[in-house]
């Protein structure tokens, strides 16, 4: 499954630099890219995410229902460690003498002590990356309620995603309870 990881990565780097595209080039520098660039790592999660999607895997990729759920799943399963471990850094970023109750949740035993400096630092990113994890569940769910779960393939949902990009547009609408979505969002698509 390297291939799809591969493929995922291909994609969130579309959603980047489709978000970069779509930004009005007659506004200031400062205006089209938000801070830390979020939106660009929200459409980076959005687009990235499609490689989990079974419809896609069916619809764009020609696989069988069957092969389109197992290999959506194990895409998910790396989007999930990937969101897990993205989390576990930005814990530790701010409080490293955490180690132990973080790496125990992770891997359900503690990290050993002597280990502590091979534990991956924060990278730059990381918390806008984690921030649009957040986000990408919430976005992907609005897009198939409104144009349904092969959005990616339905040129109004294209045309919607460019007016909710554009500063003063439409903006896409964020869940409360985030985290709460991104559990359910990944408990649905492994479990479901």
């Amino acid at each position: 499954m390297a291939g799809a990881s591969s493929f995922a990565l291909l994609l969130a780097n579309f959603g980047r630099a489709l978000r970069r595209a779509l930004a009005p080039r007659t506004l200031p520098f400062v205006v089209r890219r938000s801070p830390k660039d979020l939106d660009g790592e929200r459409f980076a999660a959005l687009f990235g995410a499609l490689a989990a999607s079974a419809a896609f895997h069916r619809r764009v990729l020609g696989t069988s229902p069957d092969r389109a759920r197992s290999d959506a799943r194990c895409v998910m399963r790396a989007l999930l460690c990937e969101a897990r471990l993205s989390a576990a850094r930005l814990v530790l970023a701010h409080e490293p003498e955490a180690l132990e109750d973080v790496t125990r949740r992770l891997f359900q035993r503690p990290m050993p002590e002597a280990l502590r400096g091979a534990w991956p630092l924060a990278r730059p990113g990381d918390e806008s990356r984690f921030l649009a994890y957040l986000d990408g569940p919430p976005l992907d769910q609005e897009l198939v309620e409104l144009f349904g779960d092969d959005w990616f393939k339905n040129p109004r949902a294209f045309e919607w995603i460019t007016r909710a990009s554009h500063v003063g547009g439409r903006h896409l609408r964020r869940s409360e309870r985030r985290a709460g979505s991104l559990a359910k969002f990944f408990e649905r698509a492994l479990f479901g």
